[in-house]
């Protein structure tokens, strides 16, 4: 929980909720996709702004914890001409 809160309390890069704004505690989307993702992305990722990609994504396209360790496990294999995900 301690990690949780150092990993995501500092972050520019995910936006608040309105009652955040108010009282920051941490970023809404954080708190959108569940614990377990979360705890999945704070293990798996290399850094902070891949950490957030994997946020926004997962939140974005309702990712399951099994799709979002997949995604991650396999990244290597995007071939970097790929088009971007709209």
């Amino acid at each position: 929980m301690r990690n949780f809160y150092a990993e995501y309390s500092k972050s520019t890069n995910l936006p608040p909720s309105a009652a955040e704004i108010q009282k920051p505690i941490l970023p809404l989307i954080v708190a959108e996709i569940g614990w377990s993702k979360n705890c999945v992305i704070m293990e798996k990722r290399k850094d902070s702004l891949e950490g957030e990609f994997y946020i926004k994504m997962t939140k974005r396209y309702g990712w399951t914890r099994d799709v979002l360790i997949n995604n991650i496990e396999n990244a290597h294999r995007i071939p970097h001409n790929a088009p971007p995900l709209t």
